[in-house]
């Protein structure tokens, strides 16, 4: 396979704790925080980049890197989505100090189905919850 190949690389990242979010603060809050951790992820992304909220509190991104990069970029794409997407949130008079999402990333292998590539990056996913959920304290 040529190095200079580009390959997608899918990020599934979940909103660890949303519903604790909406419970405090109410829907409309919760609405506001998902609109601004979709403009924080833009923010920190390719303008060749996409990113769609896909269900209550899931995102995906997806980049189409050169095969040649892609270990680089899996690794920056995570570092700089984890560093957005965590911290202060001022929305409406109310400041959320969120911890932050769980991510996980994978690249499509040849002859690999969209289907196969998000259940991968979303089993990826869980093993970063997992592993936040041990290094984070009970409540946030």
């Amino acid at each position: 396979m040529d190095g200079d190949e580009r390959v997608l690389l899918i990020a599934f990242i979940d909103l660890d704790r949303f519903k604790t979010i909406n419970d405090r603060y109410g829907h409309d809050i919760g609405d506001h925080f998902l609109a601004a951790i979709g403009e924080r992820m833009r923010g920190v992304l390719r303008d060749e980049d996409f990113v769609a909220r896909i269900g209550g509190d899931e995102f995906v991104a997806l980049s189409s890197p050169l095969r040649s990069c892609v270990t680089d970029l899996a690794a920056m794409l995570r570092t700089r989505l984890q560093a957005a997407m965590t911290g202060h949130f001022r929305l409406d008079g109310v400041t959320i100090d969120y911890a932050g999402p769980s991510i996980g990333i994978v690249f499509a292998e040849p002859g690999m189905q969209a289907d196969e590539l998000l259940a991968r990056a979303d089993a990826a996913m869980y093993v970063d919850k997992r592993l936040r959920a041990q290094s984070m304290p009970p409540t946030q």
